[in-house]
């Protein structure tokens, strides 16, 4: 336990700070996460960085692939609908201003930025500006 505190402190101290420390434990976590080498299905090893690439693509795209089929209209009968006709206007009618409003009004105005790099606050000092924008988005 003792051991294990003492790491945690280091860590703590010069963790993400640009030491050698932090670039010994960025070589060391690099070397454990490498994949030197892998078996392909038909237990060939494969040890050549682009052969390891081509076969993990390979592997994921056969695995994602769609077959083609199609769904059996049989089938979906026997399954009762969990949406009414009701619920389903409302999800799939048009967002209105308001809604959007309500919606950046409501967010802590310091939260993280979004994939935009704008903050909350942002959106509301200019909604006047950009409302238009957000809503046709």
């Amino acid at each position: 336990e003792f051991w294990r505190t003492k790491s945690r402190v280091l860590w703590l101290r010069a963790g993400d700070k640009n030491t050698k420390y932090f670039h010994n434990k960025t070589r060391q976590r690099r070397h454990y996460n490498m994949i030197n080498h892998i078996q392909d299905d038909q237990g060939k090893s494969l040890s050549r960085a682009v052969d390891i690439q081509k076969h993990i693509e390979n592997y994921f795209r056969m695995l994602y692939k769609s077959n083609g089929s199609f769904l059996d209209r049989n089938l979906m009968n026997g399954i009762p609908a969990t949406v009414s006709a009701e619920i389903n206007r409302a999800l799939t009618a048009p967002v209105t201003e308001k809604e959007v409003r309500d919606a950046v009004f409501k967010m802590n105005p310091e939260k993280a930025p979004g994939p935009d790099g704008m903050t909350p606050s942002f959106y509301r000092q200019h909604w006047d500006a950009i409302k238009s924008g957000l809503i046709s988005f």
